[in-house]
């Protein structure tokens, strides 16, 4: 399956665990979903939309507390800045809380702990009744000490290790650490050719840096440590045609896709390291088509056709 932000794909995992501002809706499409969303998403796929600007002036703010010290604050700013012509829209996060899983060996360390901000702000310009402008750009970033994978509870045989009875408590020989920063930025033209046909561009460009570093064992010994990075950066366009009767609805489009990811993940099993550098690019392109006939009032049929080199 895959995620996409305002029809933005969203390459690699990490990019999931970003807070989506401001949203105005989530759809979730079942199912293969290929022909119009790309040749990752044949278990369905993910769309967030966000709020986009108009001429209503909106403001909304958001603050929750909680236990483990958790206090998160949301805040949204929406309006015309020239009424008809340009309007802007701008949202923010900020985010934080105590670990909720103790490690005795280092008790001011707690794990699952998160340290988040982040904004997102948007100009919508409209040329006239037939096109407009779209230009978004966001950036987050999220600090926190993240979890193993696992509490062992029995050791094998030749290990001994002291196992706390809480399954909120750990001890552990290394000190974990985390960092996840997402940003990006696109731009999306619309024009109406005429009544019933509509030329979008979607130009977009994201980057991803990510990294977890903990005690794979999660025990007082030194047998096993992680560090998994990820650094990537992407560039795509996205062009469509679209047109709507009240029978035959239709899209045709192209699109083009770069990216480069580097993974220098680090494995130590004492005292050995493995070291399993991987190196990724990745140059795709598409085109697509799909069509929806109205047999009837209550009846449709459905078909679309893509090839991804």
């Amino acid at each position: 399956s895959t995620i996409h932000v305002d029809g933005v794909y969203l390459a690699r995992p990490a990019m999931g665990f970003m807070d989506f501002l401001d949203v105005e809706r989530v759809e979730v499409l079942r199912g293969p979903q290929g022909t119009l969303y790309g040749r990752n998403s044949v278990g369905g796929t993910i769309n967030v939309v966000t709020r986009q600007p108009t001429n209503a002036h909106e403001t909304s703010v958001r603050v929750t507390a909680g236990n483990y010290e958790k206090l998160r604050a949301e805040g949204a700013v929406s309006g015309p800045l020239i009424k008809n012509r340009v309007m802007g829209n701008v949202a923010f996060v900020r985010a934080a809380r105590e670990g909720f899983v103790t490690d005795l060996d280092h008790r001011d360390h707690s794990l699952g702990s998160e340290d988040t901000w982040g904004g997102r702000g948007q100009l919508r310009l409209v040329f006239g009744p037939r096109s407009e402008l779209l230009l978004s750009a966001d950036h987050m970033r999220y600090e926190g000490v993240p979890l193993p994978y696992a509490k062992p509870i029995v050791a094998k045989p030749g290990y001994t290790f002291v196992s706390p009875a809480s399954l909120w408590e750990v001890r552990a020989s290394q000190l974990a650490s985390g960092r996840n920063v997402q940003h990006g930025a696109s731009a999306r033209l619309t024009a109406q050719l005429n009544s019933t046909t509509t030329l979008t561009s979607l130009t977009a460009s994201r980057r991803s840096n990510y990294r977890a570093f903990f005690d794979a064992d999660a025990t007082e010994l030194t047998l096993q440590a992680s560090e998994v990075p990820d650094v990537q950066r992407q560039t795509s366009e996205e062009l469509t045609l679209t047109r709507r009767t009240p029978k035959l609805t239709w899209i045709g489009g192209a699109f083009v896709f770069e990216e480069h990811d580097e993974g220098r993940v680090e494995i130590t099993v004492y005292p050995a390291q493995i070291r399993p550098f991987a190196k990724i690019a990745t140059n795709a392109w598409a085109l697509f088509g799909q069509a929806t006939y109205a047999l009837s009032r209550r009846v449709s049929l459905t078909g679309g056709a893509r090839y991804t080199d």
